[in-house]
């Protein structure tokens, strides 16, 4: 977009283009700062979000050399079933990549052009969608796509999310915990609270489904997530104090919870759970 442009010049970006860039405004950024600035061609090979037509990826080289201040770095396009069982889309993909990867090269054999398909999906499952580049994104976090993709590079989860106990509480059979009393003690119980909630990222679907760990023990969540806290039932087996670290992303002892886990729970996926997380959780 153009109102993005003087950030790229400012950043010695590389931008993702294609046929909707306003390149004149680009390259008259460009000029102003007196640099060439060196763009990366988005190209649809199935995924139809963005992109050139991978037949037209000569002609847009020409285009954009027609502008004195612009120069191509590489060609990118994203794999959009990559994580599937079924892999006969990502290989379509993959083979009209492979296409107009020749057709370039044909065009300007010592153009050192860079290109890149393959995703975290693509470089564990789709091995002709390496190129010259990959673009992983989930997998830098240790975590799966998808359950169909298998862990070939033995990559272990490096993120976690915890907290501690504010409040404990002991209460009789026949009361109603959280907003709606959605959880009604069937016993007397042991109930602790912990300062997180769906303002944190903490998914409130999670409501009465989700677990986290306390003393390596699970304890399900119990009633309605709220803004900023939500309430764990304790098993009888441990003895919990305010202080105490609870784990919701993570490990502990000998249990762990996962954000395939989670993401299951809450119905989505591990990215949605990642992106999620607010800026007011301390890193």
């Amino acid at each position: 977009r153009p109102q993005s442009f003087e950030l790229v010049a400012d950043t010695n970006s590389i931008p993702a283009v294609c046929e909707s860039t306003d390149l004149e405004a680009l390259n008259k950024v460009a000029d102003n700062h007196d640099m060439i600035i060196r763009v990366a061609v988005a190209v649809d090979t199935g995924m139809h979000r963005i992109g050139i037509k991978p037949e037209d990826a000569v002609e847009f080289i020409k285009r954009v050399e027609s502008y004195p201040n612009l120069a191509v770095d590489g060609f990118f396009s994203h794999m959009s079933n990559a994580d599937a069982a079924d892999q006969s889309h990502a290989h379509g993909q993959a083979q009209k990549f492979h296409t107009m990867v020749d057709e370039i090269r044909a065009f300007r054999p010592d153009a050192d052009y860079r290109f890149s398909l393959a995703n975290s999906a693509g470089l564990l499952s789709v091995k002709d969608s390496l190129f010259t580049d990959a673009r992983p994104g989930i997998i830098q976090y240790g975590i799966m796509p998808s359950l169909d993709v298998p862990n070939r590079l033995g990559l272990k989860p490096v993120l976690s999310l915890h907290s501690e106990v504010v409040h404990v509480q002991h209460l009789e059979a026949g009361e109603g915990i959280g907003y709606g009393s959605t959880y009604v003690t069937p016993e007397p119980m042991t109930i602790a609270t912990i300062p997180v909630g769906y303002a944190d990222g903490y998914p409130r679907s999670l409501s009465n489904r989700g677990t986290v760990l306390i003393q390596g023990t699970r304890c399900p969540v119990v009633g309605r997530i709220c803004m900023d806290q939500f309430m764990v039932a304790v098993p009888n087996t441990i003895t919990v104090k305010p202080g105490d670290k609870v784990v919701l992303l993570g490990s502990q002892g000998h249990e762990s919870i996962s954000a395939l886990e989670i993401a299951a729970l809450a119905s989505t996926i591990p990215y949605e759970i990642f992106c999620g997380f607010s800026d007011r959780v301390p890193r």
